[in-house]
């Protein structure tokens, strides 16, 4: 428990302090990765980014690394006999959905390079799309579980979480929109 606190901490400590009482995904520390205080999912110049192959390399490596601290952390939590399940409950709102939400959009962010690197094929248009519907349902459902489960102040605490996913899925719905 001791490990997974510190760890929280440490997250806590990256995170400017207005954020502090919003949730936490895992952070990535690459410089080409947009993560979750950061999202404008705008590559319409690619060559800003080193390009689509750049963009797809980069992002998806960031997902298999952060898939795996997210594995390790999950199993930490719920090994962790001497914390509450409560507690518990606050650490995979907190940190794990908030990471399996931003890894969901990193991979609609290879999708679309996919799509862009393959010559807009029909097949990689359908894997985007269902992607980004994915991501949209995704974020969705954790809006619901969140406002479900929060007493009054923890709704106006996380206002500012709810504010931006429903930024992420505006822009990930105009991405539907446009390749339709």
């Amino acid at each position: 428990m001791i490990k997974v606190l510190k760890y929280l901490a440490s997250l806590v400590s990256l995170a400017p302090v207005s954020l502090v009482s919003s949730c936490v995904p895992i952070i990535s520390n690459n410089p080409n990765i947009k993560d979750l205080h950061s999202f404008d999912l705008d590559f319409s110049n690619p060559k800003e980014f080193g390009g689509w192959e750049e963009i797809k390399k980069n992002y998806q490596q960031e997902i298999d690394k952060t898939q795996v601290k997210l594995e390790k952390l999950e199993l930490e939590i719920k090994n962790d006999t001497n914390t509450s399940d409560e507690l518990k409950e606050f650490m995979f709102q907190t940190t794990v959905y908030m990471t399996k939400m931003q890894i969901s959009v990193w991979k609609c962010i290879v999708s679309e390079a996919e799509f862009n690197l393959s010559k807009k094929l029909d097949k990689d248009k359908s894997h985007f799309q269902s992607q980004l519907e994915q991501t949209i349902a995704f974020i969705n459902e954790w809006k619901f579980i969140k406002s479900d489960k929060l007493t009054e102040e923890e709704k106006i605490m996380s206002k500012w979480d709810v504010e931006i996913w429903t930024r992420i899925q505006a822009k990930l719905k105009s991405k539907i929109a446009m390749i339709s």
